[in-house]
């Protein structure tokens, strides 16, 4: 979990390569054609689904339509909890990829631009910095609450790599 353009998908998918179990981006199961959301239960039904395996990696946070589901089930939490000017720095260099080569994004196959990622009211980047002090504080006190999975918060690049190496040599 973490803010927008944090690095999740990327670890995520490292993770399930690692451990051999699907994975999911909880965007995928959110986002409809033309950047719609889905109906809560659309969400949930397909969270549901995907947490019936075995073994999964799912990211995302999406705290008020899922993680009551997914959370039960969860081993660890890996929170990417890094500084304001890395997730702004990682967001616009993702922004700037994906409209660049105009990468379809997830099931229904959005694409973003630079006009709506970064000068719309609807903008990420804007959504990023306005949300991140009040997302942190909320995932902070979500995962210190009784009954939370264990959580690993990393708060720099070099925290993660250091975990990852540890991780797959432990």
């Amino acid at each position: 979990m973490g803010i927008s353009g944090v690095g999740k998908t990327t670890l995520g998918r490292r993770l399930a390569n690692r451990l051999h179990c699907p994975f999911a981006e909880l965007d995928d199961f959110h986002w409809g054609p033309d950047w719609q959301a889905r109906p809560r239960e659309e969400l949930r039904a397909h969270v549901a689904e995907f947490i019936r395996q075995p073994a999964w990696v799912i990211d995302g946070n999406y705290a008020d339509r899922a993680r009551d589901l997914i959370w039960p089930h969860t081993d660890l939490v890996v929170w990417l909890d890094f500084s304001l000017p890395i997730v702004v720095w990682r967001l616009l260099k993702r922004t700037v990829r994906r409209a660049v080569r105009k990468e379809r994004l997830w099931s229904a196959g959005n694409r973003e631009s630079f006009k709506e990622a970064l000068f719309s009211r609807d903008s990420l980047l804007v959504w990023a910095i306005r949300d991140f002090r009040p997302r942190r504080e909320v995932n902070l006190r979500q995962l210190s609450q009784p009954g939370a999975p264990r959580y690993h918060r990393l708060c720099h690049p070099r925290e993660l790599e250091v975990w990852w190496k540890q991780f797959t040599e432990g």
